[in-house]
């Protein structure tokens, strides 16, 4: 029987798909990006398999476009494989 801490990440990717708000996903993301991505780009919105980031510079935008095929694989195995399919930033 799977534990909260796997099952957790799920309900929350569900929540983020139904309310389209995407903040309830920051302690998976900080899981899965690890605590200085974390602080420089933080979940804003979830739709239709996009998660939109909300970044502090262009420089973090760029980095985490290079590596969004390895973040997609992290989340899918914590938020299952449909939850998010792509990435998204808005600079601010």
């Amino acid at each position: 029987m799977p534990g909260v801490k796997q099952l957790l990440p799920k309900v929350l990717a569900q929540l983020a798909r139904e309310s389209g708000g995407a903040s309830q996903l920051a302690p998976v993301w900080e899981e899965v990006a690890g605590p200085a991505i974390a602080r420089a780009a933080a979940p804003v919105s979830l739709a239709d398999g996009t998660l939109e980031l909300r970044v502090s510079q262009k420089a973090w935008a760029a980095e985490l476009a290079s590596r969004e095929a390895e973040l997609l694989d992290r989340l899918s195995a914590r938020l299952g494989p449909s939850a998010v399919r792509r990435l998204s930033f808005r600079v601010e």
